[in-house]
C-alpha cells in the first residue's frame, strides 16, 4: 500500500508536524476544500476499515501515520460520535482532552482546535492487547470552520 515515499516525502523525511499545523495547515484546508501542503495524510475510513489502517502500519514499519475520517453520529444518541469497528468487536475509549492555542505563551492566545486521546479497545477474544493503540483525534474550533480565508496562524 503506502509507504513513506509514496506520501511524497522525501527519502529520510519524517511527517512530523506540531499539533497547531496539523489543525491550521491540513485540517482547515481539508475541511474548506483547500489544497494540502502534502499528501501524507491519508484518508481512510478508521472506524469502518480496521483491516486497511493495520495493514498499513504493517507496511510501512511507521509508528505514526495521519488519517482524515469521517465521524459518524450515534443514532438516538444526540450529539455522541460512533467510535466502533469490525463489527462492534473494538472500541475506542476517550483517554484524556486538550485545548490547543497559537500564541500560547502570550496573554492573546487563541484557540484553534481541540485534540482527545483514546485507547483501543478490543474484545476479550482479541489478540490485540488493551491499549496497544493510541489515537489521537483532533477537531476546529468554531471560529475555524467554514471561513474562507486562509489563517495565518502559523509562521
Amino acid at each position: 500500500m503506502e509507504t513513506t515515499r509514496s506520501l511524497g516525502l522525501l527519502v529520510g523525511c519524517r511527517f512530523e508536524p506540531y499539533e497547531a499545523e496539523l489543525l491550521a495547515h491540513y485540517l482547515y484546508n481539508k475541511v474548506n476544500g483547500l489544497p494540502l501542503s502534502s499528501n501524507a495524510v491519508i484518508e481512510c475510513d478508521l472506524y469502518g476499515e480496521e483491516e486497511i489502517w493495520r495493514k498499513l502500519f504493517d507496511e510501512t514499519g511507521e509508528t505514526s501515520l495521519y488519517f482524515f475520517t469521517e465521524l459518524k453520529k450515534k443514532t438516538g444518541k444526540g450529539s455522541r460520535v460512533e467510535r466502533m469497528s469490525s463489527g462492534g468487536c473494538v472500541t475506542w475509549r476517550n483517554q484524556s482532552n486538550k485545548v490547543i492555542c497559537v500564541n500560547d505563551n502570550e496573554p492573546n492566545k487563541i484557540v484553534i482546535g481541540y485534540k482527545r486521546m483514546f485507547s483501543y479497545v478490543p474484545k476479550k477474544t482479541s489478540t490485540i492487547a488493551k491499549g496497544e493503540w493510541v489515537m489521537h483525534e483532533f477537531w476546529l474550533a468554531g471560529c475555524l470552520v467554514n471561513n474562507n480565508n486562509q489563517p495565518s496562524l502559523i509562521n
